[in-house]
């Protein structure tokens, strides 16, 4: 599993969407269900959607600055970690 902390932000989005073309399956920490729009905005401009890749895409809700939110976000299947 690849996990990426900013995946709702500009290079963190990006990152996202070429991870997911490849086939991969990432783990998103986001702090809230409206970052999800912000990741789909960035989709849209491949001629994506977050339904194409609802397969391949897990949520973890949470921030980076609560060390208990990522030690559960992380989990124990991550492979990689890419913090954005």
């Amino acid at each position: 599993m690849i996990f990426i902390s900013g995946a709702t932000g500009l290079l963190g989005s990006h990152l996202t969407y070429h991870l997911l073309s490849k086939g991969h399956n990432v783990r998103l920490l986001i702090r809230n269900e409206a970052r999800k729009e912000r990741l789909a905005k960035t989709l849209s401009f491949y001629n994506a959607s977050l339904s194409d890749f609802e397969d391949q895409i897990q949520y973890a809700y949470g921030d980076v600055t609560d060390v208990y939110s990522l030690d559960n976000a992380l989990g124990n299947d991550t492979d990689i970690v890419f913090h954005c």
